[in-house]
């Protein structure tokens, strides 16, 4: 069952309460959660238990929006109380949950306990102010990429604007930049079949190739990538837009190597990291 994290001053925190009054139902092996996230950067984590080695699915979706996947991933359970922690720096008013046992081990003994939602940590990465200008603009069309119409959509300073088509190109390319002119154009089409997550990861991407001015994919893929990690998005779902987007070219390869390799070294670095008393 869910248990509630209680704040220092032996309350919840207003916005919490809700957060943690979660439904939870159970069917056929597979469990479901409904929690009021409230559109704040959460951290959702909980402890995982199995009565041996299994693989499980996990996605978060706004089930009031078609299409909004926020992240969708597989993970192998292969001790007892496992821990799971899934970052959400965006997230919808309320959050479906839904973990469900892989490989036809339904009937097998699963259970989750210590289930928490609680704020994301503050950031301390520090990035341009024009690129965390086009990141806020891209938040918010990435949550509705799934359902909008084709059209343009400007952002509220009016120094961005991305073109939502139907289609791009013959290659089933998912978006591009204009580097003249900063627009990012989306193919929305594509849109559905991606999380929210990897929208957003494939929005900087190109963002990348504008602010650098460059037609130098890994180094639009590594600006991306910094801006992504760094507002905490999960390194798995990074893992995803890469294998699921790219092709088996070569290049495409190289570009997997580079990334995969920078995200190694990212967690080999926080794995070392010793806070200052």
């Amino acid at each position: 069952m869910a248990r509630m994290e209680i704040a220092d001053n032996g309350q919840l925190p207003q916005w919490k309460k809700s957060a943690y009054n979660q439904k939870r139902t159970l069917k056929n092996n597979i469990m479901r959660y409904e929690v009021d996230t409230q559109e704040r950067p959460s951290l959702i984590r909980f402890k995982i238990d199995v009565s041996f080695a299994q693989t499980v699915s996990i996605v978060g979706y706004d089930a009031t929006k078609e299409n909004t996947v926020y992240f969708a991933r597989t993970l192998n359970v292969k001790q007892k109380n496992q821990q799971v922690q899934i970052p959400m720096p965006v997230s919808p008013e309320k959050l479906t949950l839904v973990i469900e046992q892989q490989d036809g081990n339904y009937g097998s003994h699963i259970n989750i306990y210590d289930f928490q939602v609680v704020d994301m940590p503050e950031r301390t990465t520090a990035f341009p102010p024009k690129t965390m200008e086009f990141y806020n603009f891209l938040k918010t069309f990435a949550k509705k990429a799934g359902y909008i119409k084709p059209g343009f959509y400007v952002s509220k300073d009016e120094n961005y604007m991305i073109w939502a088509k139907p289609h791009l190109d013959n290659d089933g390319t998912p978006a591009r930049v204009n580097r003249r002119t900063g627009v990012v154009k989306f193919n929305i089409s594509k849109m559905k079949d991606y999380t929210v997550f990897m929208r957003i990861f494939i929005g900087l991407h190109e963002f990348f190739h504008y602010a650098l001015q460059t037609t130098d994919e890994i180094k639009a893929d590594m600006g991306a990538l910094k801006v992504y990690l760094g507002m905490g998005y999960p390194k798995t779902e990074a893992n995803y837009s890469m294998t699921k987007i790219f092709d088996n070219s070569p290049s495409a390869i190289e570009r997997v190597k580079v990334l995969h390799n920078f995200i190694k070294q990212q967690e080999s670095l926080e794995r070392s990291y010793v806070p200052s008393k």
